[in-house]
């Protein structure tokens, strides 16, 4: 059996084009699968721990279900009332968002968010709506959110991030995730979206960041991890070295407004 789940996790762990919302779909949806065995569900939550650092919304969902354990309270609760939070979250965060984002009519973004597709999918239903999205590399997931925002009729345009600065012009404001808020308000995403700030304070544009109250660290720590430079450029000369970061952190001072549940 621990085979089979170590099959899982590293299926959760080679996903590099979710973002982190739908990554806690799939490890919510492991443990709840793998709850009857207390020593199996004690095994993928020291996994997934050491794995996602830099995912407050993972770390905080694995802290609250290992607390849950250590009290001896209802596990089937705990995933129960997480089934529920989930159900309600996107809508939450719309309500809240709706009176920054009704009156704008093209918006840009960056990377595969399941929150800004949930947003912007229920935005397109009350105002005629134009989507900019960064293509996001090195792995290229800002292609999978522009294909599900087409699939729902929503007008998308894929760009590439060195043409960010041409499409803002033409924006009214960056809406961007988040996979982490930190204690002093800076928030961590996708490598790209500092620029996109920074291009939103010279055009004098709005940048919102949406996150659920899940994403909230209570600390400031964040490490930028560097990942294999193969990704960018696999046949590289050995003499160039390629630097490759996938996450970064906006200082709050960049930040129009952090919009939660």
């Amino acid at each position: 059996m621990k085979k089979k789940i170590e099959i899982e996790i590293n299926k959760i762990l080679n996903d590099k084009t979710s973002g982190s919302n739908d990554l806690l779909s799939n490890i919510h949806a492991l443990l709840f699968h793998n709850s009857a065995n207390l020593c199996e569900l004690k095994f993928i939550i020291h996994k997934l721990k050491k794995a996602f650092p830099a995912f407050s919304g993972i770390q905080n969902y694995l802290y609250n279900l290992e607390r849950t354990i250590n009290r001896k309270d209802s596990i089937r609760k705990f995933f129960q009332d997480f089934n529920h939070t989930e159900k309600s979250v996107y809508g939450n965060i719309f309500k809240n968002a709706l009176p920054y984002l009704k009156k704008k009519k093209n918006i840009l973004t960056i990377s595969n968010s399941k929150t800004v597709f949930e947003i912007l999918t229920r935005l397109a239903s009350v105002t005629k709506l134009s989507v900019f999205i960064c293509e996001s590399r090195p792995k290229y997931e800002g292609r999978i959110i522009a294909e599900k925002l087409a699939s729902r009729k929503i007008k998308t345009q894929l760009i590439t991030e060195a043409q960010a600065a041409i499409y803002l012009g033409k924006s009214d404001c960056v809406l961007i995730g988040a996979d982490s808020i930190l204690k002093n308000g800076d928030a961590i995403n996708k490598i790209g979206s500092f620029q996109l700030a920074i291009l939103c304070k010279y055009f004098n544009k709005p940048f919102y960041v949406i996150a659920d109250k899940l994403k909230f660290s209570s600390n400031n720590k964040f490490i930028q991890a560097e990942i294999s430079g193969g990704e960018i450029w696999s046949a590289c000369k050995k003499r160039i070295r390629i630097k490759n970061f996938y996450f970064e952190r906006i200082p709050k001072s960049l930040i129009t407004e952090i919009i939660t549940n």
